[in-house]
């Protein structure tokens, strides 16, 4: 919702352990001096409109103090509860011209803005759409896995190379040796990839892995995150290493890059 509200004044704070705990907002009064005058033990109302266009009335007080100057306390207790605000979640009000018929107090709209961790990276997001999200990472937790982003060449060639270092952990080495691996995409759908070791006097060990199928049905792109992650072998399942593999791609979301993971 950034933007959508060019050209009107907004003023905006991130909430405090205490006003969490009271129920309650505080402003210095040059915060908001374009949208009140001040007047020392004075009460005010606000009418309120939330993201979801639910309506609210809160009740706001001016005081002056010697030591901290004047400021505006805004009383809101149900909206508080009702929106399970939390210290750091930023407020924005915004003014908003007054319809015909409504009372004669100021009109704001509401935003309330929370910080999530979204695929290790700290997103501010309005409070709305805080369900909309899943933080896919630790879903592995505890399990072993090895990764890395995809090149151009991989793409073209529907082949993956990994440093023998990077999977020693898995695999014993052996030149020239194919190998297969059992593997699980996101969706539940078995592979079958074949993996073959190599020993280069200029690169050292590596390994290749075949997937022209999968690597052309799920419309892999250089930089694509590759997560392959082992799983215990089944009973009556085959004697290779089992994996869970998940791609992930990179994707522009609230002016950040975002790694999300695909799901085709």
């Amino acid at each position: 919702m950034e933007n959508q509200e060019q050209g009107r004044q907004s003023f905006s704070k991130y909430l405090i352990q205490s006003e969490v705990k009271d129920r309650i907002i505080s402003f210095s009064y040059t915060d908001v001096a374009l949208f009140f005058e001040f007047q020392e033990g004075y009460l005010y109302f606000m009418n309120v409109t939330d993201s979801l266009g639910k309506a609210w009335t809160f009740i706001g007080t001016f005081y002056a103090n010697p030591e901290i100057g004047k400021y505006v306390s805004i009383k809101w207790p149900q909206f508080s509860s009702e929106k399970g605000l939390k210290a750091n979640n930023e407020v924005i009000f915004t003014e908003r011209p007054r319809c015909e018929g409504e009372a004669p107090w100021k009109k704001f709209k509401l935003v309330i803005k929370r910080k999530i961790k979204l695929f290790g990276q700290d997103i501010w997001r309005e409070l709305k759409y805080l369900l909309s999200f899943v933080n896919m990472e630790n879903q592995e937790q505890g399990k072993q896995s090895f990764s890395k982003h995809l090149t151009q060449s991989e793409v073209k060639d529907h082949i993956i190379f990994f440093s023998y270092s990077d999977v020693a952990s898995f695999f014993e080495f052996q030149e020239g040796h194919l190998f297969f691996m059992d593997v699980t995409d996101s969706l539940g759908k078995a592979w079958t990839f074949i993996g073959t070791f190599y020993a280069n006097p200029e690169v050292g060990k590596y390994v290749s892995i075949k997937w022209p199928q999968f690597s052309s049905e799920k419309g892999l792109r250089a930089n694509d995150e590759v997560i392959f992650t082992e799983r215990p072998r089944r009973e009556g399942e085959a004697p290779w290493k089992k994996f869970n593999v998940v791609i992930k791609k990179k994707i522009r979301l609230f002016g950040q890059d975002i790694w999300g993971e695909l799901k085709v």
